[in-house]
């Protein structure tokens, strides 16, 4: 069978991706979108986003600054925490936040494998598929962990060492020395940026062409690695047709899905805001009596719960996509990988031979 090109793979998985879900049935599809969730395929359009984020425009004249700041939520004081308290409970979120970062790059390292083997086989075990695939999703979370660590290590040398250069010298005070200081930033930008992209492409190429074969051989990620680098080598333009056609499809994705995201977000989302504010309404003053240390916890867990249901809600709406963009890099992918192929195109069976006449 000849290597399909990037293009030629689309239909294929389209009609894949309509197999899994098409006759409706809700729990197939309620499980397609747990495993978009577990693995962050809901809105990432394959892997292939960049990620974003937003800034607050803080000025750097004192005045406005002051102003600024005096427009910040102030901790109630009847919350009866002090500075120590205050200090502790911080600490602790942040350790929280660590730990919960820790246990998400490790489900989504397991449920990977999930995802891959439930695609190919229409077959949606998740338990039984989390047993099987906790060795290899182990392997696959220290990989992802190292790549999150160099991340993080390239974030703090490129982004902190100027911010240190400022602090100590007070650039921003020295007019002489703004202009060096903003080339640096722009430097440093230009530099994130392609290490961003580095990073995206690393991960959507373990995900699509190093996952199958720790799953088809037990190899372990660096070496899936190595032989990728040679798969690549022998037909460079095929890959890069991929990357490039996978870029597109994942901006198509981001356009259509992301209005159906949006409405259910609008209609799970205007029921809660009516029922918050005729509740602020109808009990004025709650702010200087209900909230406490409890009261907080409450609202946070029911937040949570609520933001839960937001997300498996939307990532319902996204599962045919996640289908889509799990099976495109197994057609892609099949006729460059034997094992692969062997699975996800079976001969057909043989015709049993006529009966003899009588």
């Amino acid at each position: 069978m000849p290597p399909k090109s990037a293009i030629d793979a689309v239909s294929p998985a389209i009609e894949h991706a309509r197999r899994q879900i098409f006759p409706l049935r809700w729990a197939t599809w309620a499980r397609l979108a747990l495993l978009g969730l577990a693995t962050g395929e809901l809105g990432s359009g394959g892997g292939c986003n960049v990620p974003g984020g937003f800034h607050v425009p803080i000025t750097t004249g004192s005045g406005r600054t002051d102003q600024f700041l005096a427009t910040l939520p102030k901790l109630p004081p009847h919350l009866g925490l002090g500075p120590a308290q205050f200090v502790a409970l911080v600490t602790v979120l942040i350790l929280l936040m660590v730990l919960l970062g820790l246990v998400g790059i490790y489900v989504a390292s397991v449920s990977r494998f999930i995802l891959f083997e439930s695609v190919l086989t229409g077959q949606y075990h998740l338990r039984q598929g989390w047993r099987r695939w906790q060795p290899q999703g182990s392997r696959l979370f220290v990989f992802n962990l190292g790549l999150v660590l160099i991340s993080l290590a390239v974030l703090m040398v490129v982004i902190g060492v100027p911010v240190l250069l400022a602090v100590m010298y007070g650039w921003w005070r020295r007019g002489q020395a703004l202009g060096p200081f903003l080339l640096y930033i722009a430097l440093m930008v230009m530099a994130m940026g392609a290490f961003m992209l580095a990073f995206l492409l690393v991960h959507v190429l373990t995900k699509d062409f190093v996952v199958p074969q720790m799953a088809f051989e037990g190899l372990g990620p660096l070496a899936g690695w190595r032989r990728l680098l040679a798969m690549m080598d022998r037909e460079r333009a095929g890959y890069a047709g991929y990357v490039g056609m996978k870029i597109v499809l994942a901006m198509a994705s981001a356009v259509l899905f992301g209005i159906l995201v949006f409405i259910v977000a609008l209609v799970v989302a205007v029921p809660v805001v009516i029922f918050v504010v005729i509740g602020v309404i109808a009990a004025p003053g709650i702010g200087t009596w209900i909230w406490n240390p409890y009261t907080l916890t409450v609202a946070a867990v029911a937040g949570c719960l609520a933001f839960a249901a937001l997300m498996f809600a939307a990532a319902l709406v996204y599962a045919p996509a996640t289908a889509f963009f799990t099976a495109y890099p197994m057609h892609f992918f099949a006729a460059r990988y034997p094992a692969l192929a062997a699975v996800l195109y079976p001969p057909p069976p043989l015709l049993a031979p006529p009966a003899p006449a009588t």
